[in-house]
Order: structure tokens, then sequence, then C-alpha cells
């Protein structure tokens, strides 16, 4: 089975968010082939895989599906970098799914064992429930169809088969296979990962067979990879993207994560993703806000006071006996006024 790559979601040929419409779909296809002609197969088929229910599904699951647009940027400038150190560093606390989304890609693409612990780590926790809120939170704000978790289960097993093959892609890279792939298997994680590590077994017989029955020819035909009818050309090579070895493919990687960084950033403020939750509790907090600063206001603020009595005068000012002097400044728009008490008269200076 083909490894797990960004490379070929299409999220990243386009680029478009994970709230992409129809139209802005189209639209990036326009922009992108406008650009890059000669990719015209690549992004034919990004195009067809986004505009389809199915297949857009693996794809969302198979990018940044459960973090905010700001971790998104971080985790997409670490891996733009090229730095081991600074992208594990970026990966700690994030959300399962795109913790083993980004670990998987970075194992098989810098061919580095330094990313099985969070790729395991996320494995153990990765739930078809949980995931299923946040795609049909996703898919009522596009609006598309909403999603069942037998339908978001099948897909994360068809991407776990896919970061199988990037966790292979490494281990085949180092100088001992067989003993970097025992301490995967025969780890502590292993059995709390148990999904992903059976697919990783699985993989690793079919490309290290056993000697013994290899000679005899006894050995079992492994069990067909599980696909989903969108990672079809993905198992058979088709998908028509690749950013190479060596500096050149990190250069195009670099670039394709750093496209999908203005992607990301320019959904900062409004795009939810797969954190509407958080957003509406920001903004709860902030109607609260703004509803006692509208109450303070109310309270404090200078006006006349509340009066029970239509004919009640407000306490004197500078009040004098005798009686009331004639008004001395002609802009004044007020007489002065005047209480009677005991047969004395007081009044304002006006």
């Amino acid at each position: 089975m083909t490894a797990f790559s960004f490379a070929y979601n299409p999220f990243v040929v386009l680029p478009v968010s994970l709230r992409a419409t129809t139209r802005e779909v189209e639209e990036a296809f326009q922009r992108r082939l406008g650009a890059r002609p000669q990719d015209e197969a690549a992004l034919s088929r990004a195009r067809r895989l986004l505009l389809e229910a199915d297949g857009r599904l693996v794809w969302e699951m198979a990018w940044l599906l459960d973090v905010g647009p700001r971790d998104a940027v971080s985790l997409l400038g670490a891996m733009a970098g090229g730095d081991q150190k600074a992208l594990l560093d970026a990966l700690g606390g994030q959300p399962p799914l795109s913790k083993a989304n980004v670990a998987a890609d970075a194992a098989g693409r810098l061919k580095s064992m330094a990313f099985m612990r969070p790729l395991l780590d996320a494995h153990k926790v990765l739930s078809a429930g949980v995931l299923t809120g946040l795609i049909n939170e996703i898919h009522a704000a596009i609006p598309m169809a909403q999603v069942s978790v037998r339908q978001v289960d099948a897909a994360l097993q068809a991407i776990t088969g896919l970061h199988a093959g990037a966790a292979l892609d490494a281990i085949s890279a180092q100088a001992d296979p067989a003993a970097a792939m025992a301490s995967i298997a025969e780890g502590p994680d292993a059995a709390a990962a148990s999904g992903f590590v059976e697919a990783l077994k699985a993989q690793f017989a079919r490309r290290y067979p056993a000697p013994t029955e290899a000679a005899e020819g006894a050995l079992e035909p492994a069990a067909a990879p599980i696909r989903v009818g969108a990672l079809a050309d993905v198992d058979s090579g088709d998908h028509g993207v690749h950013w190479g070895e060596g500096e050149a493919g990190a250069a195009a990687a670099a670039t394709a994560f750093m496209d999908a960084q203005l992607i990301f950033s320019a959904h900062d403020r409004f795009d939810t993703w797969g954190n509407a939750r958080r957003v509406r509790r920001v903004l709860y907090v902030m109607g609260g806000a703004l509803a006692a600063a509208v109450l303070m206001i109310l309270v404090f603020a200078k006006g006349p006071p509340d009066r029970d009595d239509a004919n009640a005068v407000d306490p004197p000012v500078n009040y004098v006996t005798g009686t009331p002097p004639p008004l001395q400044t002609a802009g004044r728009h007020h007489k002065p006024e005047c209480i009677h008490v005991s047969g004395a008269t007081y009044c304002t200076n006006g």
C-alpha cells in the first residue's frame, strides 16, 4: 500500500480550506491550473475528490481536521521549515488525528523513526465517534451531507493503512529493519494502538517475507488492503503528485506547506473548522462581557434622575433667600428654580 503523504491530498494540491464550497474549489482549480498547467491531471483529480462527498470525507480526515487555524499554521510552519526537532515539539499536545497525519507524513518523508512515538500515541486515542461530530459540524457550514460513524470508521481504517505504509518506509530506511519493527510491535504501546500495529505488521510481512516460507512457497497471500473509493488511485500510484527526493523534494514540500499556511491564515478569524464548540464558548464570553459593559454604562452614566412625582424638584444647589434675581445672561435657556417654604422663597442663582 502506498505510504501516507500530504503530497497527494487534494486540500494541499489545490490548496483550499476544509470548508471550501463548490465555487471555491472550482476557483482554486482554475487558479492553480493557470499557474501549473503541467499538473492538470493531478489538479483535476483533486477537484473531483473534493466535489464528491465520499472522496472528500477521506481527505478531510487525512488533513488537519481537528486543530484550529492557529495551530494548523504552526504545524505547517514547522513542516515547511524542515527542522525535525521543531516539528516534534510542535506535535506535542495536538489532537490525535492531526498528530497522526503529520507524524506519518514526516516519518515517510524524512525516513525517521523519531515520529513513531507521536504516531503510536495518536492511534491509541483516535475515536471515530469524536471525528464524526467534528466532520458534521464542518459539513453543516459548507453545507454538505452529514456522515455516519460507520463511514468515518471505514475511512479511518483506510488512513491507518496509509500511516502504516509511511511508518514502514521509515523502518525500511534503518540499518536493521527487523529490530526497528520489533521496537514498535513489541513495545509497551503496541496493544493500545493495536489497529495501527496490526496494519504495520501485515505490510512488514509482505515487504520482508520469512525466508523459509518464501523458499517453500508456503507464505499465505496477504489480505487485500482496506480501501475506500477515494484511495483506490493512491494504492495504484496514479495520484500523479510527487515531491521528489533530496533538496528538490524538500523545497517542493516546503512550498506546498507554505501555500497551505496562506489558506489557513486567511481563515484565522472566521473559519472555525472542527473547533466550532470552542469558538461558540469564546463568543458566549464576549457576549457576556459586552452585556456587562452596557449595563455599567446604563448604571453609571449621567442623566436625569428617575422621578416618581412629576412636580418634584432637584435638591437646591446654591439657594438664596428673597425675590428671584433677574436673568443675567442672555444665553441662558432656563429660568431660576424656586421653592416656597414657611413664607420664604428659595431660588437658584440661575
